[in-house]
C-alpha cells in the first residue's frame, strides 16, 4: 500500500524563498523516491470546495509535511487542523527560522538549506535522504502509539 503525504507550505516566492522549487527539487522527489504518494493543494485539478478538500487531506494523509520557514497563516492553520484531527504524523521542516513558536517548539523540525532562493545543491543529496527517513520514523512512532493506546484494530 502506498502511503500518502500531504504537504502544507506556501506557494511561489515569499521572503526570499522559492517554495515551488523547494517542493519540486527537494520535498516531492525525496519522498517519491521512497515510494510515497506526495500531494500539495495546488496540484488538485478537480472542481469543488477547497476547504473540504484540504480537511480531507489533513485527516486522511498518513503524514503531513509542514514547511514553517515563514509565518504563513494558511500553513499554520493547516498544521493546527492536523493536530486537532490526528495525534501524530507531522513532519515540521524549515530553512530559516531561529526559533519556533511556543506551541510547536518542543516538536522536532528538519532544517533544510537554501541559497539564492532555491534548495542548496551542496546539501540537497543529504537532505533528500534525511526527509524520507524522518517520515518513516514518524510513521513507526505513530503505529507504536496506536498499539500502546489499545487501538491495535486500527493498526
Amino acid at each position: 500500500m502506498t502511503l500518502h503525504i500531504f504537504v502544507a507550505m506556501p506557494f511561489g516566492i515569499k521572503e526570499g524563498i522559492n517554495f515551488n522549487k523547494v517542493y519540486e527539487d527537494f520535498i516531492k522527489p525525496a519522498l517519491e523516491e521512497e515510494g510515497y504518494n506526495v500531494f500539495r493543494a495546488d496540484e488538485e485539478i478537480k472542481a469543488g470546495n477547497i476547504r473540504t478538500d484540504m480537511f480531507q487531506e489533513l485527516l486522511l494523509a498518513d503524514l503531513v509535511v509542514a514547511d514553517l520557514s515563514i509565518d504563513n497563516p494558511n500553513v499554520w492553520y493547516e498544521l493546527g487542523v492536523r493536530h486537532g484531527l490526528r495525534a501524530r504524523g507531522v513532519i515540521q521542516i524549515n530553512c530559516q527560522r531561529d526559533y519556533m513558536p511556543f506551541d510547536v517548539y518542543t516538536d522536532r523540525a528538519l532544517r533544510y538549506h537554501v541559497i539564492d532562493a532555491i534548495p542548496d545543491p551542496d546539501f540537497l543529496d543529504e537532505e533528500n535522504k534525511i526527509l524520507p527517513s524522518v517520515g518513516f520514523s514518524c510513521l513507526e512512532i505513530s503505529s507504536y502509539n496506536k498499539i500502546l493506546e489499545g487501538n491495535i484494530e486500527k493498526y
